[in-house]
């Protein structure tokens, strides 16, 4: 289901990743794809945060999972560009 602000960030997205193709930042086949599913992995993760924030006071053991969701997060391995620009991420 896209909605209507999907509808008109994901077109942007795009153009960002399509940029940054160009300038061999990133390797990516299909922006406009990448760029829908970057939009929904920061939606569910939004969404997750605001419910561990809300139930904070009821369930205390919540601020610990936020603290280990944003660690398993920025543990994510980066990618680094290869020969010719291309970081393998999604080759």
């Amino acid at each position: 289901m896209v909605t209507m602000s999907a509808q008109r960030i994901v077109p942007v997205l795009a153009a960002i990743i399509e940029q940054g193709v160009k300038e061999g930042v990133f390797a990516v086949d299909y922006p406009a794809e990448a760029a829908e599913v970057s939009l929904q992995i920061g939606t569910a993760l939004g969404e997750t945060f605001v419910r561990l924030l809300l139930t904070q006071e009821q369930e205390p053991e919540r601020t610990e999972t936020a603290r280990r969701k944003v660690h398993a997060l920025r543990a994510q391995p980066r990618t680094r560009p290869r020969r010719g620009g291309r970081t393998g991420a999604c080759d």
